[in-house]
């Protein structure tokens, strides 16, 4: 379904879900014409790129061991009793080394590299790619399908390299696929289960960026349970909620490629997703003195019937609508807007 999503609209979401529209070495891009994904990452990774080589590359501390002479640092004993096994005159020494060569940096030229070999880049941003690859002659290549991307995290030295490192996730994870005789080749596209996670991530920024008085959060909901041993129950994490000054707004996004189920003749809502919603509208009112709703927000397909559904079961208001994804931006943005007039 991605691909019915223009690729400028793929960059607005990428910025806000990952906080680039704050950092004005990205503006530039928005001005641009992209035929093809690769060609839109390929910007992007060229801006950041360029934007930390004029700051800076990130260094670190990190242990570098050296078989030499004379001491430095810390003795290896292992290594320096081989050593004197062999009956040479030297010492295993393992020393703290400021350096570049660190693992933001080494999934990013590994990535840069990638995109050169096998994206379908425009020649002329393969050329300023392989530029940028220079500079970064002290970081050594990684293999790329062992970077743990849940495990990075970032701190203010390495905030401006979030977006850049989602960037080559999304290339290394999503797109990079095998062919049938063993080589390498990268998708087209998105493919869904990271748009939904990029859909969510950009509609939660949306509303933090531009409706701040809402304190738009993405909380666990406890289960409001009268006794009894909650440990096995299934963690209820919402997608966003709404705080409005009278009540609350949860919202539930969804990106399917079909948004609605079928049978027979008619079409209706996911029920998995209706009951969730009820539930976590029904728990977090619970102890609550003001009204809670839930929203059900899909991205918008072509299917000829989408979710419009807006009821009130039990004193909640429940409803489902879309989000047309293949439009001018400025159209997302007054959908989404909206939404909190509808609420407000």
């Amino acid at each position: 379904m991605s691909s019915t999503i223009p690729i400028k609209n793929i960059y607005y979401m990428l910025s806000y879900a990952f906080g680039a529209l704050r950092h004005d070495q990205y503006a530039p891009i928005a001005s641009e014409a992209f035929d093809h994904i690769h060609d839109l990452f390929a910007a992007i990774l060229v801006h950041g790129t360029t934007q930390l080589l004029k700051q800076g590359l990130y260094h670190a501390y990190e242990a570098h061991q050296d078989d030499i002479v004379t001491i430095r640092g810390k003795i290896d004993m292992a290594g320096t009793i081989r050593h004197q096994v062999q009956q040479r005159r030297m010492v295993t020494c393992v020393s703290d080394e400021f350096t570049a060569d660190t693992l933001f940096n080494r999934i990013l030229k590994s990535t840069i590299v990638l995109l050169v070999r096998h994206g379908e880049v425009q020649p002329k941003q393969k050329l300023v790619l392989t530029q940028l690859a220079l500079h970064f002659h002290a970081v050594r290549t990684i293999d790329l399908s062992s970077v743990a991307w849940q495990t990075l995290r970032f701190h203010q030295h390495t905030q401006r390299y979030t977006l850049l490192m989602r960037i080559c996730q999304y290339i290394c994870q999503g797109m990079l696929m095998r062919t049938a005789d063993g080589g390498t080749r990268l998708a087209q596209f998105l493919d869904d289960q990271q748009m939904a996670q990029l859909f969510e991530r950009f509609v939660l920024a949306y509303y933090r960026q531009h409706h701040p008085a809402l304190r738009a959060a993405a909380p666990h909901i406890d289960w409001a349970v009268d006794y009894g041993d909650t440990s096995q129950l299934p963690r209820m994490k919402t997608d966003i909620v709404l705080s409005f000054p009278a009540h609350t707004l949860i919202i539930d996004t969804k990106y399917y490629s079909k948004s609605m189920q079928q049978q027979y003749t008619r079409a209706s809502l996911h029920s998995h997703n209706l009951y969730q919603m009820y539930s976590y509208v029904k728990n977090y009112a619970a102890g609550r003195n003001e009204p809670v709703s839930g929203l059900i927000l899909y991205a918008k397909t072509d299917a000829p019937t989408s979710p419009d559904t807006d009821v009130v079961m039990h004193g909640n208001r429940l409803h489902a609508q879309t989000l047309d994804l293949d439009q001018e931006f400025a159209g997302i943005r007054r959908e989404l807007d909206a939404v909190v007039v509808g609420n407000a």
